[in-house]
């Protein structure tokens, strides 16, 4: 069995720009991330979390896209 010795790193840039007041649902980007562990192997699994602006953004663990929770991004409020 392979040893999970590579951390996944970011293939895509991580900076997206989203117009306030989007629809909820609005797609804003998609992270990308490969992992050099062995093929096959569940070391390579990659799953996509979100550590700040939840009350603002969701990912999808599976696919990456990020989306717009709500329809009330306002920059003046929140940056």
């Amino acid at each position: 069995d392979d040893v999970n010795d590579n951390a996944p790193e970011f293939i895509s840039g991580l900076k997206y720009t989203v117009l306030e007041q989007s629809k909820a649902g609005t797609e804003v980007g998609k992270v990308n991330a490969s992992d050099r562990d062995k093929e096959n192997t569940l070391h390579v699994k990659i799953r996509y979390t979100l550590k700040t602006r939840l009350d603002l953004f969701a990912i999808d663990p599976a696919t990456g896209v990020i989306t717009t929770v709500t329809n009330t991004l306002d920059r003046e409020v929140s940056s």
